[in-house]
């Protein structure tokens, strides 16, 4: 079968990781098994966008996988825009999430200015769950983005789909009317809005799983204690934990109903 191996240069050893910059001057190869076989290789990478579908391809397999690897959503968020910069060459990124009460808040952008008001643009987006292309024809005062202070040349907002609905939009601005946007940007921003909101989905998940686990831990730990102040009740917590505090091999002995178990947790949980 046919295959592709795709070598992405990282540069010297001490920076480590995803440079974007260097995606847009990798060098692709495809080997075919027969020479007269490479034309029609290069013809169907031509057909399905040529070196812009390759390298929006080799963005978001390394996309996802730098997303997962991710412990906070403001690291997630960063190199989603990372991504949209390099794939769109946008001169603006924003990034819109839906807070506790629905609203839309400011939550990433590029560049990094003071937060503004929702853009009109995002909230359409929201409200339809449908993904916007604009030019700057179409840029009326209805549509136009609070990412800058004047009207773009051209624009791309797309929602961040979940499960349950909708999470928010990425916003995406061009001041140039030299260079819009075009349908393979406006299919790369698409791609990434669906890898943000699995992500999003995925580390709120893990952050509801950790803070069940120690609600789940704190209640074994509240019922497994023995509470007394009697002098043998006093004498065996002394024993406990003097215990807890070494390494050794422990045997509880005692007959039955008279709290092994709540002698070998509390030492384990000491």
């Amino acid at each position: 079968g046919e295959r592709l191996f795709v070598f992405i240069e990282q540069g010297e050893l001490d920076h480590a990781g995803w440079q974007p910059g260097q995606i847009e001057h990798t060098t692709f190869i495809a080997r075919v098994p027969l020479a007269d076989q490479k034309d029609a290789v290069i013809g169907g990478l031509t057909e399905s966008g040529g070196p812009d579908s390759i390298r929006n391809a080799a963005i978001l397999c390394r996309l996802a996988g730098e997303l997962h690897d991710q412990d906070t959503i403001q690291g997630m968020l960063k190199l989603v825009c990372m991504a949209l910069e390099i794939g769109t060459h946008a001169d603006a990124i924003v990034v819109w999430l839906t807070d506790s009460d629905g609203r839309l808040r400011r939550f990433g952008a590029k560049p990094d200015d003071k937060p503004q008001a929702t853009s009109p643009l995002a909230n359409l987006v929201m409200n339809q769950q449908e993904a916007y292309l604009v030019g700057q024809d179409e840029v009326d005062s209805s549509l136009e983005s609070t990412v800058i202070d004047d009207k773009p040349g051209s624009a791309i907002c797309v929602p961040i789909p979940i499960r349950s609905g909708c999470r928010g939009a990425i916003e995406v601005i061009q001041h140039s009317l030299a260079d819009p946007f075009t349908q393979s940007n406006l299919d790369l921003a698409i791609a990434i809005a669906r890898q943000t909101g699995l992500a999003l989905e995925n580390q709120e998940y893990r952050e509801r799983l950790e803070q069940a686990n120690v609600q789940l831990r704190s209640e074994l730990v509240g019922k497994g204690r023995i509470i007394g102040s009697s002098p043998p009740i006093l004498k065996l917590l002394d024993l406990i934990s003097r215990v807890a505090a070494t390494r050794t091999t422990v045997l509880i002995t005692g007959e039955s109903g008279t709290g092994k178990e709540l002698v070998a947790r509390m030492i384990h949980d000491s």
